[in-house]
C-alpha cells in the first residue's frame, strides 16, 4: 500500500505549493511514528527533511566552489592572495545581499566571483 504524504510550507499560499509523495508503507510508519513522537505534524517532518536536504546541498555546493578556487589559485600560481580574506569578503556579500532579499546568486556565480577575485588580485 501506498501512503500519501503532503507538504505545505509555513508561507502564506502564494509562496508554497503542495505536493504528494508516494513512499513505502514502512518508510510511512516510521515518519509517522517519528513525528507522533515529537508531537509534531507529517508536515512539519517532512518540510525539516526537506530544510536539511537544502542545507547539505548549499554546503556541497560551497565546498566545490572552495575547491574550484583553491585549483584556480594552484593554476595560476597566484600569490599574495588570502584565500581565508577572500571567503570572509564573500561572507560578508552574502549577509548584505540575504538582508536586502537578494540570495547572491547560485554557488556558480560566486564561484565566478571568486575567480574574478583572483584574477584582479594577481
Amino acid at each position: 500500500m501506498i501512503h500519501t504524504v503532503m507538504y505545505v510550507s509555513n508561507h502564506n499560499k502564494d509562496e508554497s505549493k503542495a505536493i504528494t509523495v508516494r513512499i513505502a508503507r514502512d518508510d510511512y510508519e516510521r515518519l509517522r511514528k517519528h513525528a507522533v513522537g515529537r508531537h509534531a505534524s507529517l508536515n512539519s517532518v517532512v518540510a525539516e527533511a526537506i530544510a536539511q536536504y537544502n542545507a547539505r546541498q548549499e554546503r556541497a555546493e560551497a565546498i566545490q566552489m572552495i575547491r574550484e578556487f583553491q585549483a584556480h589559485l594552484r593554476e595560476t600560481r597566484a600569490e599574495g592572495i588570502d584565500s581565508v580574506k577572500v571567503l570572509h569578503e564573500i561572507r560578508e556579500m552574502r549577509c548584505q545581499c540575504d538582508r536586502s532579499g537578494d540570495m547572491g546568486g547560485s554557488a556558480s556565480d560566486q564561484s565566478g566571483r571568486l575567480r574574478q577575485h583572483g584574477e584582479e588580485k594577481s
